[in-house]
């Protein structure tokens, strides 16, 4: 067994195994498990097919700057399509307290801006019981990235919702379909 991987899985299931890995870790950790699992192998692993050639330290710095400026700039703007903790109680019709309680419990999700909450506008419905979409709670709990990353996923259309956005499928009841596609994240 590797890792959550049976050692005699089926070849799809490690195709889906490995693009992961390329997908989401480093070379040194791709080449480093591929070694693992075959250490007897003759031919030398070849990860700059799929990553290409090393970054030289410039490149990976330029990167990493343009990463954190990009970042910055997308959590303002979010900002700005945010209200206040105390908004968003007149607004559900509950106590700014509250509001604290459903962050604190992912009802409802947030950044602190300074020492105050800013609650992104998107994930209110004004039309549903609660007052915020349908299922928030669980797409929250298993959305495996930030608040940033989550808001600017649920607002993308997506193809695999007929090209609507997860936040509009939310809004029309159509919760197992955005749930489903967070399990694909």
């Amino acid at each position: 067994m590797i890792g959550s991987i049976p050692a005699t899985a089926d070849a799809k299931t490690l195709r889906a195994a490995t693009d992961a890995l390329l997908r989401n870790a480093s070379h040194d950790t791709v080449l480093f498990i591929l070694t693992a699992l075959d250490p007897q192998r003759q031919v030398p692993v070849r990860l700059d097919v799929a990553f290409g050639p090393e970054p030289s330290h410039e490149a990976y710095g330029d990167a990493i700057t343009w990463n954190v400026v990009t970042g910055t700039e997308h959590r303002q703007s979010l900002i700005e399509r945010s209200i206040t903790r105390h908004e968003a109680a007149l607004r559900l019709g509950v106590s700014d307290q509250a509001v604290s309680d459903k962050l604190e419990r992912g009802v409802l999700v947030g950044l602190k801006e300074g020492r105050e909450w800013r609650l992104p506008e998107w994930q209110f419905e004004p039309g549903s019981r609660s007052g915020v979409l349908p299922g928030l709670r669980d797409v929250v709990a298993r959305f495996p990235a930030s608040v940033l990353a989550l808001s600017r996923w649920i607002e993308a259309e997506n193809p695999d919702l007929g090209g609507s956005t997860p936040r509009a499928a939310l809004g029309q009841d159509k919760v197992e379909d955005v749930l489903r596609l967070v399990e694909t994240l």
